[in-house]
């Protein structure tokens, strides 16, 4: 957790299922207050109507991805599994990534 910036840096294995409001319901007890979450994770690249969503290896969680930006990255790795870093920007339903970076993962 940066104090600084109020931001709480996130990285999800595998098989975890991510919930936002749990991590805020802590913090919040040691007295601080949550702004954002930077989260990391391992997923594959769908897309959809609206855009694109990352499905969570090992389990049934998806992040939407907030159009826009870097959201255009996804586009050459659909069906892909891929590290993407990013802002959480809604905490959903659905959560919602506002995506910072891409790179494609070997399987």
């Amino acid at each position: 957790m940066n104090l600084q910036d109020k931001t709480v840096v996130v990285e999800l294995k595998p098989g975890v299922v991510f919930a936002p409001e749990r991590f805020r319901s802590a913090i919040r007890k040691a007295g601080y207050t949550v702004r954002g979450f930077q989260l990391t994770v391992l997923a594959r690249v769908e897309q959809t109507r609206a855009g694109y969503r990352l499905r969570l290896p090992k389990t049934d969680q998806w992040l939407a991805v907030r159009t826009g930006g870097a959201a255009a990255l996804l586009g050459t790795h659909v069906g892909r599994l891929v590290r993407v870093v990013g802002l959480l920007a809604a905490d959903g339903p659905p959560l919602e990534l506002e995506i910072a970076a891409v790179e494609t993962i070997e399987e």
